[in-house]
């Protein structure tokens, strides 16, 4: 299998809309180790162009209708502005150490921003945040405090 192109089994299943774990599942179930995909020292799985093809006829991915694309958001509910925002906190949630609640400023909108480590952190900081590609979730810019309640 040296001289054959070969595939990461990440990049198949993310081409394929699939998860790895789905695609795990099928290897072992359709497939041979040293034929069709070889495992590399670390974990590393890379299939060969045949292994591609028989986990396409598999899949049936041609013959697979299109997806349909989501309706626009109702009109109250359009996209979250594109720039760094700041965001006042809220709440601190004692089992949830990487996200605190907080609202954006001018707004009265609640948001959950994800950090590093919310051990520092007190209601009433100022954050400077930035919006993810999940609604209501915006991640923390910058360093975070080195005390309680202080940067």
């Amino acid at each position: 299998m040296s001289d054959v192109k070969r595939f990461a089994e990440g990049q198949i299943a993310a081409s394929r809309g699939l998860t790895v774990e789905y695609l795990r599942g099928l290897r072992r179930e359709h497939l041979k180790e040293g034929v069709d995909y070889e495992v590399k020292r670390g974990g590393a799985v890379l299939y060969s162009e045949d292994a591609v093809a028989k986990m396409d006829a598999i899949l049936e991915v041609k013959k697979a209708p299109a997806i349909p694309m989501p309706a626009a958001p109702p009109s109250g509910q359009g996209k979250p502005p594109a720039g760094p925002q700041k965001a006042e906190i809220t709440t601190i949630w004692p089992k949830a150490a990487k996200v605190v609640g907080a609202v954006l400023q001018g707004t009265t909108t609640s948001v959950t921003v994800r950090v590093h480590s919310s051990a520092n952190f007190a209601t009433g900081m100022t954050l400077d945040v930035y919006p993810t590609s999940n609604p209501g979730l915006w991640d923390f810019i910058g360093r975070c405090p080195r005390w309680k309640g202080r940067w």
